[in-house]
This record gives structure tokens, sequence and C-alpha cells, in this order.
């Protein structure tokens, strides 16, 4: 992904075409932290040293290692974002933090959507030398995977929604869900009301509510029936 703010700017578009063919391809191989290691993207698209010192002359780019090559691309997180959770950190982190030490990075973070490996630990202890300790953690992309299977929602619908929306929020919505249906809440739709409170991101509700009369529940079912069965046909095609 490219931001527009930058190809569309005049000091971008001001440069000759092959400056500007060279920081595309620059992006494209630049790995999660923007950093890239230019003397190949060179050599792959046959450009010229000018082009390269042009884009750092303009503060497309910044030079970490002369020798190298080694550039960043300066509004990496106007190009690209990653979720944390997916993120690998640059071979080059170090270089580019003793470069450019106040440069905004994306940190990385455990995936969540991976159940942790049973460890075995060492124990010390001669009496407990043959015991093993087995330490077993649910993660919550397994928790959501069970809570897909109680509303009985198909994998399909969970593979679309994993890969638009964090787990953490998922998971949120999934409560908010539980305590609407507490409350006696009919919903149709369960994937279209899920799709729609993640989109919204709504905030995590409490248990505490005051009863509403079936009458205010059907008024408040038919206002957003339409928003959910449009949501649930986008979500059927995004399926098909």
């Amino acid at each position: 992904m490219v931001s527009k703010l930058i190809y569309d700017s005049e000091r971008f578009l001001k440069m000759s075409v092959s400056a500007r063919d060279l920081y595309t391809y620059l992006i494209l191989h630049a790995d999660d932290d923007g950093v890239v290691e230019a003397g190949t993207v060179l050599r792959l698209t046959k450009g010229a040293d000018d082009d390269l010192n042009l884009l750092i002359y303009k503060n497309f780019i910044t030079m970490l290692d002369p020798e190298n090559k080694v550039v960043y691309v300066n509004d990496w997180l106007l190009h690209n974002t990653i979720r944390a959770d997916r993120k690998t950190n640059s071979v080059y982190k170090d270089l580019l933090l003793k470069i450019l030490p106040d440069v905004k990075m994306v940190e990385k973070k455990p995936r969540t959507d991976r159940i942790p490996k049973l460890e075995q630990h060492n124990v010390d202890s001669p009496e407990l030398e043959n015991e093993i300790i087995i330490e077993k953690e649910e993660g919550i992309s397994n928790k959501i995977l069970n809570l897909f299977k109680k509303y009985s929602i198909d994998e399909n619908t969970l593979r679309i929604f994993q890969k638009k929306f964090d787990d953490d929020l998922i998971f949120k919505q999934l409560k908010n869900l539980e305590i609407e249906i507490k409350r006696g809440i009919k919903i149709e739709n369960i994937s279209a009301w899920l799709f729609v409170a993640c989109d919204r991101n709504y905030p995590l509700k409490t248990q505490e509510y005051k009863n509403l009369s079936n009458e205010k529940h059907e008024e408040n079912n038919n206002k957003s029936q339409k928003q959910l069965e449009k949501q649930l046909k986008l979500l059927e095609n995004e399926i098909d």
C-alpha cells in the first residue's frame, strides 16, 4: 500500500519518473520497519545512484549504511501499517534506532492466534528430577473459536473476521454478544450483529442494565435489522 498524501504531493511529482519508480520499488521491498537494501533494488530495476541520491536530498529516504546502501523509508507508517502480533522486526533494527533514535515504530507483540506450545521445565531438586511441569495456557484465538462454534458461526466466517479485525476486538464483541443475549434481546443474524459491533468497536458492556419492555426490544431490533442484513450479505459474498 502507498499513501496518496505522498504520491500526490508537489515535491514528489516534481521528481523524475525514474526517481518516483525507484521510490515505489523501495517501498515494495522494505521490511516491516521500512528498512530496505537499496543496492539490491537498484540492481533489480537497473536504477541509477542519482535517483537514490535525489530521494535522500528530497527527504523521502534516509541512508543508514552508505557502504551497503541500506536506507529507511521516512514516511513508512503512512504507507504501511501492520498488526503488532504479525510484525517481524527488521534485521537492521539496531542500526535504524542508532541513526534515527526518535523514529516511530510498531512494537512487536506475541501472536494472539496461536496457542502457546507446551513447555518442559527442568527442576533442580533431585526428588523432582524426573518430573515434568507442563504449563497450559488457552490462547484467545481458541476462546474465539469455541464461541463461534457455540453460536453456530462457521469457520469461513471466522477467517473473514480474523482477516479484518484483531482477536482482542473480536473477543470483546463476543462478550458483548453474550451480555445482549442474557438481556433477552433477540438477534436474528448473529454474524451480522458481530460484524457491525467489531466494525464500530462497541465498548465493553456491563452486566448491569434496566429491563426493557418487549415492545422496546422489538423497536430496537427493527431499526437495526436492515443494516444487519446488509452486513450479512457482504459477509456471504466474501465467503463465496
